[in-house]
Order: structure tokens, then sequence, then C-alpha cells
């Protein structure tokens, strides 16, 4: 009897050896990673046993919508997750790479489109060869959430590291609103980009309210970064998700809501209204501070298309009255011309039935006819070098 109780009373004491000791090993990872604190990046598989990303990866999250469950983008920040699971990141340029590089917003980046229909990847599969033995090769580094300063952000890092010969950026107007709350964001969780952005710009875009302080022991440990780890994780499955299926883009024709309709006849844009000075809608310095940021590297700064309602005097659409975009456009016009920029304005180009569920996204016959329009420009300023 009493060696049953003995062995009774043993699983217990060893079952609490086995925890005390995993607690022990816990915490001692913890505290050498902290110690150590690497790059999350750096414990990506990705560009090496896994092959990186064509385009910024965009995996899909659940959510809901009027109590329907519905699926969309997950948008990570922080841009030392992004850039090493793109292509880009694999290797070095080719000496036979004349290299395009394009930013922008969802609709660079080709919402609702796979791969292959996107514009950078008709252009690449056109295989140019203009004037010179180089091969033109466009890479697409559009995120989605429309945010100058992320766009500024990833043109800072493309520049700096990527040796692109030309870099297009895709806007619309409210891609310059300032003061929003997605660029904010994007500051802050790229608070020393940002402000290497600001000095290498001239331009202060107010850094001084990001600054959060050096990062606390607790935040470097396994503990701390568990959403970095996790989201890392996530885009590995991701990854091995898009294999599998022979894309990346994982949606299905009902994640695409038809929002076009009636745009009304309201003639206010945000606060603004009629009579407002553009200049105090637009931040002009974020448009500015591209040119001073890319260096020597010519920039095609890209108006891109919008869905036109017809038969509407008011508005152009849900997003813009008539009166703010026509100003917008103006304004860009006479900037681009008094800083000599390479300016391709698209935006009326298309007829309504190539937009889909919002007034920016394309259908696959959009984006070829925009394709189709930036192959000669990219072409004339390939032949320049």
């Amino acid at each position: 009897m009493s060696d049953l109780s003995n062995k009774s009373t043993a699983i217990p004491i060893r079952l609490l050896r086995v925890v005390i000791a995993t607690l022990i090993l816990f915490l001692i990872a913890n505290g050498v990673f902290a110690l150590i604190d690497p790059p999350i990046s750096r414990l990506s598989l990705l560009n090496g046993l896994l092959p990186g990303f064509q385009r910024f990866p965009n995996p899909r999250v659940p959510g809901e919508k009027n109590g329907t469950l519905t699926f969309s983008g997950e948008i990570a920040r922080n841009l030392d997750m992004l850039f090493p699971a793109h292509i880009i990141s694999a290797r070095e340029k080719p000496k036979e790479e004349y290299r395009v590089i394009l930013i922008g917003d969802s609709s660079a980046w080709g919402a609702g489109l796979h791969l292959e229909q996107t514009m950078t990847e008709q252009i690449n599969q056109a295989q140019l060869m203009p004037c010179e033995d180089r091969q033109i090769v466009v890479y697409n580094l559009g995120y989605p959430g429309v945010s100058a300063i992320k766009d500024l952000l990833i043109l800072s890092e493309s520049a700096k590291s990527y040796h692109p010969d030309l870099m297009i950026w895709s806007f619309t107007l409210t891609t310059f609103v300032s003061g929003k709350g997605r660029d904010n964001a994007y500051a802050a969780d790229n608070y020393e980009r940002f402000r290497a952005l600001e000095e290498s710009s001239g331009y202060y875009f107010g850094s001084k309210k990001f600054s959060s302080g050096e990062p606390s022991f607790i935040d470097r440990t396994l503990y701390g970064r568990r959403g970095e780890l996790n989201y890392l994780l996530r885009l590995h499955l991701f990854d091995l998700k898009s294999m599998s299926l022979g894309t990346d883009y994982l949606g299905t024709p009902e994640d695409i809501d038809f929002v076009q309709g009636p745009a009304g006849n309201k003639n206010d844009f945000l606060e603004f209204r009629p009579g407002d000075d553009i200049e105090e809608i637009l931040d002009i310095n974020l448009f500015l501070a591209a040119g001073k940021i890319s260096g020597t590297v010519p920039i095609l700064y890209f108006n891109e298309p919008i869905y036109i309602e017809e038969n509407n005097p008011v508005r152009y659409n849900q997003v813009y009255p008539r009166w703010v975009y026509d100003l917008y456009r103006e304004l860009f016009d006479r900037v681009s011309k008094e800083q000599s920029w390479i300016y391709l304005d698209l935006w009326n180009a298309l007829p309504p039935d190539e937009f889909v569920d919002t007034v920016f996204h394309r259908t696959f016959e959009g984006e070829t006819r925009v394709a189709q329009a930036l192959i000669p420009v990219i072409q004339a300023e390939a032949c320049k070098k």
C-alpha cells in the first residue's frame, strides 16, 4: 500500500519539476533573445528555403460585415517585415536589367487581380528591351492603403537599397490629404525610417510626436515581440498556401462588392467646400519630398484613373466632388511643370465598366489599358540612359 502511495506522490512532484524546468528554459530563452535582439526578418525563410513574394504579401484574415463572415487583406505597417518578404530582396540587381519600381496604393498593388493580371506583370510579360541591351523589369512595391507617408517610406528604402533606374508613383488626390490617421500609423511603426526620410527630404512631417524611446528589455523578449513572430509565422503559411494554389491572391468573386452607384449632389469633400483653398486640403510638401528622396533616380508621377459617374454635374464619384478634383489636377499640373517632373495623368482614361469594388480598383481590361499607356513612357525614359 505504501509503494502505491509513494508512486502517486512522485508523479505530481515529477510534473512540478517539468513545469519549473520548462519555465526556467522559457525565461532563459526570452532573456537570450532580448540580449541578442535580432531583427525578426533575419528569422525569415522567405527568399531562402521558400520563394519570396512578387508583390508585398497581403494575407486574408476573417472579419465581419453586417453580421456576415468576410475576409480582408491584413495590413502590416512595419516595413522591416515587408521588404525581406519581397523578391526584390532576394539577389543583387543584374547588370542586364533596367529596373523600374512601382509604389502606390491598392490600385498599384492590384486589388482583386491575380498577379499575372496586374499592370506590372503585363509590362514584364512584354519583355521590353528598348535602345540598349537591358531588359525592362518592373517590381510591384505598391501596398494597399492610401498614405503618402507609406509611399515615401517605400520610395526612400527602394532608392537607397535596390538601385532602381526609374520609379513610378501611382496616386490620387486622397493620397496627399494632410493629417490622415493612416499616415500617422506608418510614421509611428517606422519611426527611424521616418526620421531619416525627413532628413533626406528637408521637410518636417511631425516626427517628434511619434518618438516612443528605446524599447524596454521586456519589449525585446520573445514575449514582447510575439506579435511580430506571429505575423512572420503566418507569412510563411501564406507563402506555402500561395505556392500550392499558384496565386498570391486568395480572394473569391464574392469578395467584390460593387459599390459604384449614385454619387449624389453634395458638394463637400471631407470638411471642405467650394471656394476653399486647395492647398489647405493637400500637403504639397508630401509630393515635393519625393524628388529630394529619390536623388538622381527619376520618378514618373502617375495620377491614376478614377471611376466617373455619367451625367452628374456635381460629383465625379462617391469620393470626389468635381470642384475639388479639378483644383487638385490644376495644382498638380502646375507644380509638375515648375519641377520638370515626368507626369502622366490618366484620370479619365477608363470607362465606368472597367472599375470594380471602389472608384479606384480596375478590372483586368482596365489594368491592361493602364499598362499599355505606361509602356511608351517607360521606354522613353529607358532610352535616355
